[in-house]
């Protein structure tokens, strides 16, 4: 892991206000949609609650392993998973090792799982409505977006995250900047 660029000046995290106020509206809809889904199905909506946190903790291990310099501290990971730097002291209390097998497979089932809680809830939503069900896609678009513009530039692990490469992308296309110089 010698190989890692981090951005120590970004460590703790600078925009921490921002971060909460882009997370908290996102950690709503999360608590909004299982109450709602709890409504229609006990089940599902532990599935779907179990998707995140599951996620969470798959995430620490990643975060344990990774030279992530934001383990033991909040962090500033999209989808509200400011848990995971604390999770990852966790894996070191336990005596975990490191695997990369490990690392590449639960990477795959994060992604999984963070589509699993986009998608899981659209039947149930498109009950209420079509406009419900594209408005809970839309307000997750708009949140993913946000974040990526807004959080994403300051993170110390920018130069090594696979969402900087989008935030980057987006910054040369409409400002004509590269957030990772």
């Amino acid at each position: 892991m010698s190989d890692l660029k981090f951005d120590n000046s970004c460590i703790p995290y600078p925009r921490k206000g921002l971060y909460w106020i882009i997370n908290l509206p996102y950690l709503i809809l999360l608590i909004v949609t299982a109450v709602y889904l709890w409504q229609y199905s006990v089940p599902v909506s532990l599935i779907y609650i179990g998707l995140y946190i599951v996620s969470i903790i798959l995430h620490g291990y990643i975060c344990a392993f990774a030279g992530c310099p934001y383990k033991g501290k909040v962090c500033p990971g999209a989808f509200a998973y400011f848990p995971v730097g604390k999770i990852a002291v966790l894996y070191d209390k336990l005596g975990a090792k490191k695997s990369d097998n490990l690392i590449g497979l639960f990477f795959v089932i994060i992604s999984l799982f963070l589509l699993g809680i986009i998608v899981l809830p659209l039947y149930w939503i498109s009950n209420l409505g079509t406009g419900y069900a594209i408005g809970y896609v839309t307000v997750i678009l708009v949140y993913f977006i946000v974040f990526v513009w807004t959080i994403c530039p300051r993170c110390a692990m920018r130069f090594n995250c696979p969402m900087t490469k989008l935030s980057d992308l987006l910054h040369r296309k409409i400002q004509g900047n590269n957030i990772l110089e």
